[in-house]
């Protein structure tokens, strides 16, 4: 497991199905949180099959709604998972659904 500057690890396996999704095209989506101790950044889940896309994008989702620790930890380790995943190409950071939707992701490719 590799560390990230908050001391929470990034699990290997993050790194090995970012991989899946980037080079052999596994995946569609991988969705990472932490662990139930905070401890590491973990897979949560993915979605499988070879897809056609032409950009790969990481969302750091925060909701305003989170306590100031909690935000402050997935920041911080947002910054060291973000380290480990070689080949983003857009990186999106959202407090509210209203940041997500299919126009303004569309607005970050042109």
């Amino acid at each position: 497991m590799a560390n990230s500057v908050s001391g929470v690890a990034v699990n290997e396996e993050c790194v090995k199905v970012f991989q899946e999704l980037r080079a052999e095209r596994k995946h569609r989506f991988v969705v990472y949180k932490m662990d139930d101790d905070a401890q590491q950044v973990v897979v949560d889940k993915d979605s499988a099959g070879d897809t056609p896309r032409s950009k790969i994008f990481f969302i750091h989702w925060s909701p305003e709604s989170a306590d100031a620790r909690n935000k402050m930890l997935y920041a911080s380790s947002t910054e060291g998972l973000k380290k480990e995943l070689d080949g983003v190409q857009i990186d999106v950071q959202a407090t509210d659904a209203s940041e997500l939707t299919l126009n303004i992701l569309k607005d970050y490719t042109t």
